[in-house]
């Protein structure tokens, strides 16, 4: 069995411009070590709390038997959705410590955002799911994450999870490129190959990289402390973040 466990939600509600993660309902989330083994977690109108929690403890017995998470942009996105929904934040905090989260390998050596896309074109892999059809046959050619939610609400479940499923399998086929090649690439916004090197470290390691890889163009980096405020304090001495 794969040693990472991939993850990834999709939720039910609009993103607000200002992102809180505790005004946000998950719709549904997968979680899976290869394609032949993806487990789904969703109620009708949306997830429901006890299956948050349900998953939760899913992740937790994985990750003590060894089954890491894996995830893009997990630590700032899917987990503190999934802490507050299902009411175990703390829980969801330390997991999202010992994951890998495959953006901040990128973000915490380099100090800016990346997107998965790129990183899949850099990797030479197939990019995320495009086209999903709708119950009356109608095809969608240019799907994204921003239109899940209206889709889920609209009863479009299978076109939904349809696109979720490839959010969990692309992240565990971007690991072996991580390590065959000892970092990530990728295709910048003007077309320029681009390259980070990094091992599979867990978030609460990455913490500790210094800044030294910081393009010297780079005006404005990402501050790392905006992937942690969402914690517990107990959480974060923990790690020994901030202190």
């Amino acid at each position: 069995m794969n040693k990472y466990l991939s993850f990834d939600i999709e939720i039910y509600n609009e993103l607000s411009e200002n992102f809180d993660p505790k005004e946000i309902i998950p719709s549904v989330a997968a979680i899976g070590t290869c394609e032949d083994d993806i487990e789904y977690y969703y109620d009708i109108p949306h997830m429901s709390k006890s299956t948050a929690v349900d998953l939760v403890e899913t992740m937790i017995a994985n990750n003590a038997l060894g089954i890491r998470p894996v995830a893009w942009n997990g630590t700032h996105f899917d987990f503190p959705i999934l802490g507050f929904w299902s009411g175990m934040v703390e829980e969801c905090a330390d997991l999202a410590m010992q994951s890998i989260d495959l953006m901040l390998l990128v973000t915490f050596r380099r100090g800016h955002f990346l997107g998965l896309q790129k990183a899949l074109d850099g990797a030479g892999l197939k990019g995320k799911l495009k086209k999903v059809t709708l119950k009356d046959g109608t095809p969608i050619n240019d799907m994204t994450g921003a239109k899940a939610p209206q889709l889920w609400r609209d009863g479009e479940h299978e076109a939904v999870i349809a696109y979720l499923k490839e959010d969990i399998i692309q992240p565990l086929e971007l690991i072996d490129e991580i390590v065959k090649n000892r970092g990530i690439k990728w295709i910048s916004g003007t077309g320029r190959a681009s390259f980070c090197r990094a091992k599979l470290t867990p978030v609460y390691e990455c913490y500790k990289w210094d800044k030294s890889e910081y393009p010297y163009w780079l005006k404005n980096p990402v501050e790392r402390d905006v992937f942690f405020d969402w914690m517990p304090e107990s959480i974060l001495k923990k790690y020994g973040i901030g202190s």
